[in-house]
């Protein structure tokens, strides 16, 4: 029997930086947040691959709290930063 799946939000902030960095509430272990991460890029940006590609993501630590920064280029040449708030889900595995 399936486990019914609790809506996943996040916070509506921007995640330009660390301040305003976006936190997803729901999210029950790192894969999902990191699919979440990517669901959330291409509603922002479009398909990957074809209308933005991925240049770098990274794991930074600020105190308490973790993030994931990732670093994409629009296919127009234009470089974007986008802060995820982790610490909620970083470290959980698929049985949590």
């Amino acid at each position: 029997m399936s486990k019914s799946k609790a809506m996943i939000t996040h916070n509506g902030n921007s995640g330009v930086s660390k301040d305003t960095a976006i936190k997803f509430i729901g999210v029950t272990n790192e894969m999902e947040g990191v699919n979440e991460e990517y669901k959330y890029l291409e509603s922002k940006f479009g398909k990957k691959g074809v209308d933005w590609k991925l240049d770098d993501q990274a794991l930074m630590k600020d105190g308490n709290t973790s993030f994931d920064l990732i670093q994409v280029t629009l296919s127009g040449g234009e470089k974007k930063s986008v802060y995820f708030d982790i610490t909620n889900f970083l470290g959980l595995g698929m049985s949590q």
